[in-house]
């Protein structure tokens, strides 16, 4: 696979999949670590929404077809200002990419994320645990749905 340069302004983000809260790796490491736009598919919208910064991607769910959504690309390949908006979140923040050779052991992994929690102001704390078992038993049951092509129901 070829690496990204700056020259790339999407990354395509697909999954074969439809799984609640499931969002691929892809989607954090090639597209909103870099400054491109992800264009994605997997979940719903509203999933990722719950945990991307605010209008960070293009998700496919969007546009009636594919020619609605190429048109859309090249729209924004030609509109720097509406390309741009994509990019606004960070003003505000920005997302920390790491990657398996970065991680020298769990201690270090534990150790960031309790850092970068003890930064956070407004922490939003859920009641209870979530159940690994539940979750992974979730995962590949009702909660996916494997789909011919993206644009069918």
């Amino acid at each position: 696979m070829r690496p990204f340069t700056e020259q790339s302004q999407i990354y395509l983000a697909l999954e074969n999949s439809e799984c609640e809260d499931y969002i691929t790796e892809k989607f954090w490491n090639n597209g909103l670590s870099k400054n491109i736009v992800p264009i994605v598919y997997g979940t719903t919208r509203k999933d990722y929404e719950k945990v991307a910064p605010p209008n960070s991607f293009i998700h496919v769910s969007d546009f009636k077809n594919m020619t609605d959504l190429a048109d859309y690309i090249k729209y924004l390949d030609q509109n720097d200002t509406a390309y741009n908006e994509y990019f606004e979140w960070k003003k505000y923040g920005f997302v920390e990419h790491y990657n398996r050779y970065q991680l020298h052991s769990a201690k270090d992994f534990l150790c960031g994320i309790a850092k970068k929690l003890m930064q956070v102001d407004d922490l939003v704390l859920r009641s209870g645990k979530p159940h690994w078992k539940f979750w992974m038993l979730k995962i590949g049951a009702a909660s996916c749905h494997h789909r011919k092509s993206i644009w069918s129901s």
